[in-house]
């Protein structure tokens, strides 16, 4: 199915996708990230653990920057490490997302899928079809286009923003 949704998304668009699939919430984001771009990566259950063990810390859901820090600076670089934690230890360090973490490094994700969720955010983006320098006027009409696409849909959405993020 990912494979056909990945052919899919390049006849009609002309652009690739990554796809992971797993047996788990959590597994099936790491893959789909694992070999970007036009990646397709299936952890199964029995590969989980190795493939949890060598991964590096940063790449755990809910390890940020100040997280992954504090685990290396403990000596824990990769899942293997953050596996031989207890739960006792993880918990005294990060409260309730040292449970998390050590259900993590376990390939242990419990949390449903929840296709149709609240809106959190909207978002326009575009890929040129090859590498540009663009000048200033250039930039500013692709930046309008987004933004206009963007603030119909908000209205669209009846909705307001607060916050503004631009990725280049």
């Amino acid at each position: 199915l990912a494979k056909f949704i990945k052919r899919d998304i390049f006849m009609e668009t002309g652009l690739t996708a990554s796809a992971g699939v797993s047996y788990n919430k959590f597994l099936a984001k790491l893959a789909s990230d694992y070999e970007k771009p036009n990646g397709f990566t299936v952890i199964m259950p029995e590969h989980s653990q190795e493939f949890l063990d060598k991964l590096p810390i940063q790449k755990f859901f809910g390890i940020g920057k100040v997280t992954s820090k504090t685990l290396k600076l403990m000596g824990i670089k990769n899942g293997y490490d953050l596996r031989h934690l207890s739960l006792y230890e993880l918990e005294k360090m990060f409260k309730s997302r040292g449970y998390l973490y050590y259900n993590f490094a376990r390939g242990i994700d419990n949390r449903p899928v929840e296709p149709y969720r609240e809106r959190k955010s909207v978002g326009s983006e575009t890929t040129l079809d090859h590498n540009y320098r663009l000048d200033e006027e250039e930039i500013v009409n692709i930046l309008d286009e987004l933004c206009l696409d963007v603030s119909n849909r908000i209205m669209c959405l009846n909705k307001l923003g607060k916050t503004v993020t631009l990725k280049v």
